[in-house]
């Protein structure tokens, strides 16, 4: 039978995982099919029997399009590929490695923002970017929240404050333990704990107080990426945000990547629910957006990279 507490704890509400969309394995026309095989050297599905080149393990089959994609006679059917060949002028539009990284270089963690919002097609297109993002077994299951209603900003900036200094208060604590602290958050992030992101959290809080918000910076937008609990989903819910972010930057929208709110939204029951976060989700990443407004006239410069070369 239920103890007391038991009985007096509300049951978590649960949250309803995304759809999942049942594809049939990929066919090949034998009629248009050159044997060429190409097909069998970047999928493990196809395998080349004489000289017929068959579907040979169904099961194994992701949906990752790459077989369509390679396959010169358009013989496979069934595909993630589209079925438009990609152009010369198609090609032409790739960035040079000049380019790209000129973009690497001026993007910037914008927090002085317009008081502006952010257009709906602006807003289609930086998630358009998101959705190409590398998964693990082509699983594509990156989930968005993104919130752009000033009210519903302000609700979740209340819940985020109290549970961001809760949690660095902890951190605060856990970093005075000489050993245990440094074996558990790193030497880094303690020295940093201590020197910069306690003070730090009371400065900038107390300015958020009084109107000036150093948590979310004003921001119009916030946009989070949430999925399951694996390893393989924090990289690519993370690289998703950030390329997100750059092409955010080519259309003149100033990002800045928020880790307080994911934190606090992985530690603070409250904030998950209302973000309607799955209990077997997890938040990786959260970043504002707003149209800056502030000019950035010269580059910055980095470290070099560190590199332990084993060749």
């Amino acid at each position: 039978m239920p103890s007391r507490a038991q009985k007096g704890r509300k049951a978590p509400r649960k949250q309803p995982l995304p759809d999942k969309t049942v594809l049939t394995p990929p066919t090949i026309d034998p009629e248009k099919c050159t044997r060429c095989g190409l097909c069998t050297d970047v999928c493990v599905t196809f395998e080349k029997r004489g000289k017929e080149v068959v579907v040979a393990i169904p099961e194994f089959c992701i949906h990752c399009g790459s077989c369509g994609a390679t396959c010169p006679s358009g013989a496979i059917s069934n595909t993630s590929a589209e079925p438009k060949k990609i152009a010369k002028k198609d090609r032409d539009l790739l960035p040079s490695p000049e380019s790209l990284h000129f973009l690497f270089r001026s993007r910037r963690s914008v927090r002085v923002l317009k008081d502006k919002p952010v257009s709906s097609d602006h807003l289609n297109k930086i998630l358009d970017a998101c959705r190409y993002t590398p998964t693990g077994l082509n699983a594509q299951d990156i989930n968005y929240i993104v919130i752009n209603n000033p009210d519903k900003i302000a609700e979740l900036r209340e819940m985020t404050m109290p549970a961001v200094e809760r949690l660095f208060g902890m951190a605060e604590k856990l970093a005075s333990v000489p050993i245990l602290g440094r074996r558990l958050m790193g030497d880094t992030f303690v020295d940093n704990v201590k020197t910069l992101f306690a003070p730090g959290i009371i400065n900038d809080f107390e300015h958020t107080r009084r109107g000036h918000d150093r948590l979310f910076f004003h921001a119009p937008v916030i946009m989070l990426v949430h999925g399951e609990k694996m390893d393989d989903m924090a990289f690519s819910c993370s690289v998703a945000l950030f390329n997100g972010s750059l092409v955010a930057h080519t259309l003149g929208i100033g990002c800045c990547l928020n880790g307080f709110l994911s934190l606090a939204a992985n530690q603070d029951k409250q904030i998950k629910n209302w973000l309607g976060i799955p209990k077997r989700h997890k938040c990786y990443a959260a970043m504002t957006l707003g149209y800056p407004a502030v000019k950035y006239h010269s580059l910055v410069r980095r470290d070099p990279p560190k590199v332990r070369w084993l060749g």
